[in-house]
């Protein structure tokens, strides 16, 4: 999933329908979304921290 995605549903809270959405009920997110997640949070953006969500995984890009 792409930034914009994750942080329009979650800045709108709904973030359930993400959630309703997702194959098996789970999104994967590459690590470079989630350093952009943290920036936004830290810039003040109400942006969950994606550990905080069960049916959200980090997921780790690799060039294979």
């Amino acid at each position: 999933m792409d930034t914009s995605t994750f942080t329009h549903f979650c800045r709108a809270k709904r973030e359930d329908v993400l959630q309703q959405l997702a194959p098996r009920g789970l999104i994967l997110i590459p690590d470079s979304v989630d350093v952009e997640i943290s920036r936004g949070r830290e810039r003040g953006y109400d942006l969950p921290d994606i550990d905080s969500l069960p049916w959200v995984e980090r997921g780790i890009l690799t060039e294979d």
